[in-house]
């Protein structure tokens, strides 16, 4: 309004934009923590969602996620735009029983922000592997004269998996019909 007499007056609509500042970290939405997958999985069947979210707007709450430790072999990927954790090479217990994944996740802000976090993966033991004798034929010669009872012969076999899946039983298979032969396992 103007001083004058009478005072004439104007109203003007004024738009006041706020410009986002990147003042706010992403935020896991929950820590990632624990996973399993199972032995000698498929590369499509199993996946882990990890969620993160930024408090800012624009591009300041643009988030992108990444591994940055923890991938021996690379056999992991993420997602850099969904967060979803997927397998990239066939696992093996026994050649990796388990992962600490270091998960990264960054808004696209300037300077960028930034969130960590672990997501432990343990690879269940699949029966996969067959037990193995250190040779695959012993020959044995036994004295008739030998008392009942006797040990005449010690066999040792493996087997590469883990937990119940290594413990071995020894039978005789074959050539024992008259059970002259018995294991002690």
């Amino acid at each position: 309004s103007d001083s004058g007499s009478p005072p004439l007056s104007r109203i003007v609509a004024v738009n006041v934009t706020i410009l986002d500042v990147n003042d706010n970290s992403p935020v896991f939405s929950s820590a990632p923590g624990y996973a399993s997958v199972v032995d000698e999985n498929t590369l499509s069947a199993w996946s882990f969602q990890v969620l993160a979210t930024d408090a800012d707007s624009t591009s300041n709450s643009e988030l992108t996620y990444s591994i940055v430790g923890g991938n021996s072999g690379d056999d992991f990927a993420i997602d850099n735009q969904t967060g979803l954790v997927s397998i990239e090479h066939s696992l093996d217990f026994e050649r990796t029983s388990s992962y600490n994944l270091s998960l990264l996740v960054e808004d696209l802000g300037q300077p960028s922000r930034n969130a960590s976090s672990l997501l432990r993966i343990t690879v269940v033991d699949l029966n996969d592997n067959s037990p193995a004798f250190g040779a695959p034929l012993v020959n044995v010669t036994v004295s008739e004269a030998t008392p009942l009872y006797s040990r005449i012969l010690s066999v040792v076999a493996t087997d590469a998996d883990s937990t119940t899946n290594a413990q071995l039983r020894y039978f005789i298979s074959a050539g024992n019909s008259k059970g002259h032969f018995s294991i002690m396992n």
